[in-house]
């Protein structure tokens, strides 16, 4: 809103903008706005003429755009789920996203059990913060509990540990099995101690339990005994077509594992001997297999080059074909109760008929989903910063948005000195975008190379010099030709001075 103050006394309205969203924050130079909006990230708007505002540019950003500053040629965005946002608005009618220095982790992976009265724990794996608990008293209205951060010895440098990033958590027997770029943690939920940590050459992508085993997705299958949780151990590994993203078992009796392989399509285990897994069956994806649900002698399988496809398998070597659902969006997680599957992708939530293959109901209001879970009439979302909750009514046919709970997170200083460390990219896997957090011990000029996995340098950035502290990169997933690179795993090696550094990464579309 713009208001002529000429006289001060009687204050007038001279013109309104709209704008997408909220707008939450605003700062005035050199006949220009720079307003933050909650929605939409950043809007430069040119008021040369007071009464005609024009806005020029919109630069958007990772969350909820809360406040702007400006210093010189850069603008600062506070961002209540993305953190610190840095914007180069040297040039106004093209502002540049240079930056962001994330504040805390991110929702990737949750399960959620019930208790003998009713209520409800919600365990979220929440990216570099760790695993979080939540207590529900009804199923709607639940508040954050427990922050328990983990790291591995593995990954301690210079006496520091490096936390774990946690992306799947699976709760049995008062302990959680939480997945991690480390490899598998295994938690006591009474006292909240680590118990045992499984190490993975690779992310763990996938956890599913089952009579004592867990079988996890570590590029290969891999299957640890957790019958006795402090001596648990890794009995088998099995190699899979591509990379193994996605598990899930039978129902009661399970004999059978279904794995999503990225590049692979799915890959059927017979699982009656848990510690020899035999692999007997496979059905080849139009894209990436990048989930998998099991329902009634069907797999449905998620496939990024056409959306769902149903799989008989009432014989489990020989999935034939029976059905497509068409979805243009990336299909995240599925689970299917009843006659309804219910499907998350990177646009929104669905709710499926499984006998016409038809949707009932739609919410397109996600952010960043990663993963979703049925709980009675209640579907749990986790949506980057947050927990968003539906009501599923009747029948399971439609969803309504019940609530959604923010991130709780709190900035915190970096104890000084700093040290050389390159930490995993966020998210993993991820597409089309990523950030590779960094650490320098000192000043240096830093530069970043991604390389496929035969070697061969595809993408090249001099970040410049970078002062002392903690850094992020980014990378929009292109070439040094700006085009868009396959599926599949990629290795980013940061140079600093002296210090080098290469990590894996995995990139689906």
């Amino acid at each position: 809103i713009i208001v002529d103050v000429t006289d001060d006394q009687n204050p007038e309205i001279d013109f309104r903008l709209n704008t997408p969203g909220i707008a939450t924050g605003i700062q005035y130079r050199e006949d220009t706005v720079y307003l933050s909006d909650r929605q939409t990230g950043l809007h430069v708007i040119d008021v040369r003429n007071p009464r005609q505002p024009r806005r020029i540019a919109t630069q958007a950003t990772a969350g909820n755009a809360t406040d702007v500053a400006l210093r010189g040629p850069l603008a600062y965005v506070a961002d209540a789920k993305g953190g610190l946002q840095t914007l180069d608005i040297s040039e106004s009618e093209s502002p540049e996203w240079l930056h962001r220095y994330a504040l805390g982790g991110a929702g990737y992976g949750l399960d959620v059990v019930e208790g003998t009265q009713g209520e409800r724990r919600v365990y979220v794996a929440n990216g570099t913060d760790g695993l979080k608990t939540l207590e529900f008293t009804t199923p709607y209205d639940g508040v954050v509990t427990r922050k328990l951060p983990l790291s591995a010895d593995v990954v301690s440098v210079d006496g520091r540990f490096e936390a774990a990033v946690c992306t799947k958590v699976r709760v049995q027997d008062e302990h959680g099995f939480v997945a991690a770029d480390t490899g598998m943690f295994i938690v006591n939920l009474v006292d909240g101690a680590v118990v045992r940590h499984i190490p993975t050459p690779v992310p763990v992508s996938d956890i599913t339990l089952h009579e004592g085993y867990a079988y996890l997705c570590a590029e290969s299958l891999v299957v640890v005994d957790v019958r006795v949780p402090q001596q648990s151990r890794i009995v088998s590994q099995r190699t899979v077509p591509g990379s193994a993203y996605r598990v899930t078992l039978e129902a009661d009796p399970a004999a059978h594992a279904y794995v999503a392989a990225l590049e692979g399509g799915l890959v059927v285990f017979d699982i009656t001997a848990p510690a020899m897994p035999r692999s007997i069956g496979n059905y080849a994806a139009q894209g990436n297999a990048t989930g998998v649900a099991f329902a009634s002698e069907r797999v449905y399988l998620l496939d990024s080059g056409v959306g769902v496809t149903v799989l008989d398998v009432g014989d489990p070597s020989n999935p034939i074909l029976q059905d497509i659902y068409e979805n243009d969006a990336l299909p995240i997680d599925a689970e299917v109760s009843g006659d309804h599957l219910y499907l998350l992708d990177t646009d929104s939530v669905q709710v499926i008929d499984t006998h016409t293959l038809t949707a009932t109901s739609r919410f397109g209001g996600l952010r960043f989903p990663f993963e979703l879970q049925l709980k009675g009439s209640t579907l749990y979302v986790a949506d980057l910063y947050q927990l968003r909750i539906f009501r599923v009514y009747p029948e399971g046919a439609s969803l309504a948005v019940e609530a959604f709970s923010e991130s709780d997170w709190v900035p915190s200083a970096a104890e000084p000195p700093f040290v050389n460390l390159l930490r995993q990219n966020y998210p993993n896997p991820f597409n089309p975008e990523t950030w590779i957090p960094y650490e320098l011990a000192s000043d240096a000029s830093v530069s970043l190379c991604i390389y496929d996995t035969q070697g061969r340098r595809i993408y090249f950035t001099a970040l410049g010099y970078r002062e002392a502290g903690e850094h992020t990169a980014y990378w929009d997933g292109r070439n040094t030709m700006g085009e868009s690179v396959a599926s599949g795993v990629y290795f980013y090696e940061l140079q600093a001075g002296t210090f080098r550094a290469t990590r894996k990464m995995l990139i689906q579309r």
